[in-house]
């Protein structure tokens, strides 16, 4: 069976993100870095940093939540043929904060990540769904339920990583799983 060598974890601003990737980093042996806005950060900044009046690359960093279709758009534009994706993929196993569709698709397609997941807070967090993020909870293999307390939030990654991760249980092309929602029209983990 195929084993999952790389991953991405998709969802909205602040929805708990970096925690699904920290959380899996430490509870298996993939490799985990740095989330898109930080890889693309000093490019910003290069881009946009003069005009916006920042001083440094941390000053524009700290400011990117008022300028989310900007960093979008600059990281689009930057990343053609995934040549930073690429580059990134060299020093971590898991991409997080994928949010164009074309992406995306490519990064499944050509096998360069083997799972995405969706990590959702809408619920607790609805200010911050944001029109930047293109991709969509459906796009995902598997949905994961950030709406309640982060003992609930590793129990779902902790299924996740026993049946995708540890069991190399790879999901079928046009599969998805949830984890935990009423809503999704996944499949039950």
């Amino acid at each position: 069976m195929e084993k999952i060598n790389k991953l991405m974890v998709c969802g909205y601003g602040e929805h708990g993100k970096d925690e699904a990737c920290r959380y899996i980093a430490e509870k298996t042996t993939l490799r985990y870095k740095l989330s898109t806005s930080e890889m693309f950060a000093e490019i910003v900044f290069a881009a946009v940093g003069a005009h916006m009046g920042y001083k440094n690359v941390q000053e524009c960093w700290d400011d990117r939540r008022n300028h989310r279709q900007l960093w979008y758009e600059i990281i689009v534009d930057q990343n053609a043929n995934l040549r930073v994706y690429h580059a990134h993929l060299l020093m971590t196993d898991i991409l997080n904060g994928i949010r164009n569709p074309a992406e995306f698709k490519q990064l499944l397609q050509e096998n360069i990540v083997q799972l995405a997941i969706w990590v959702d807070a809408s619920v607790r967090k609805a200010s911050t769904i944001s029109s930047e993020c293109k991709i969509t909870p459906d796009m995902c293999h598997v949905y994961i339920d950030n709406n309640r307390d982060l003992p609930y939030l590793y129990s779902q990654l902790d299924s996740v990583i026993n049946r995708y991760l540890r069991h190399h249980a790879l999901p079928s092309p046009n599969t998805r799983a949830m984890v935990s929602s009423p809503t999704f029209g996944g499949i039950a983990i």
